[in-house]
């Protein structure tokens, strides 16, 4: 008896080491990715975040506490919030694997932070309805910015591109010696026909 025991309060311990060792592992990569956690119980609206989500929009996570799926729709922009919903209505029904969407939230401060939102299901109801929902919070915004700044530019390149009496194009060659035109201006129709 005494040996099992020994053997059992062995095996515990080392479960136990197991788990924190990778407790500390996963909170290392979420921390080395700076991403916001979320879970959601779709039953009572219950939510958890960690800090770095609430840091994000500009808050401390006890500014923002008691905290519930409301403190969330309030901070995302009323025309992403239907998208959202329509991609989570379709995970909760199965149709997707993940949810995913790409939201604008205002921070503190007003100006509106892009946050790539993803996550999934991880229980179910007894009636296979959606209980517990777990994920990330992304801060997308630098890559947005960029991406609107290049269409701006790439919308004043066109503008002054059919402007000029001739055709401008863009000409490139590859090492296995293939050609392509990746940009021809519009005036081409006009000088060709």
């Amino acid at each position: 008896l005494f040996a099992l025991l020994g053997f059992l309060y062995a095996r515990q311990r080392r479960l136990g080491n197991e788990a924190r060792e990778m407790t500390r592992r996963l909170q290392g990569i979420i921390d080395g990715t700076r991403a916001g956690t979320w879970e959601w119980n779709v039953q009572t609206g219950e939510t958890r975040f960690n800090e770095r989500w609430a840091e994000m929009v500009g808050y401390t996570l006890a500014e923002l506490a008691p905290t519930t799926i409301e403190t969330w729709t309030k901070l995302v922009h009323p025309d992403d919030l239907e998208e959202s919903q329509r991609r989570l209505e379709r995970h909760f029904r199965g149709e997707t694997d993940y949810y995913a969407a790409v939201v604008r939230m205002r921070h503190r401060d007003g100006h509106w932070v892009w946050v790539y939102d993803r996550g999934r299901v991880i229980s179910r109801t007894s009636d296979g309805k959606p209980h517990w929902v777990r994920g990330t919070h992304v801060d997308d915004t630098a890559r947005h910015r960029l991406t609107e700044a290049e269409r701006a530019w790439y919308g004043q390149f066109r503008m002054h591109a059919n402007s000029v009496p001739g055709v401008l194009y863009q000409f490139r060659s590859d090492a296995e010696g293939n050609f392509s035109f990746p940009f021809v201006s519009d005036r081409l129709r006009a000088v060709h026909g």
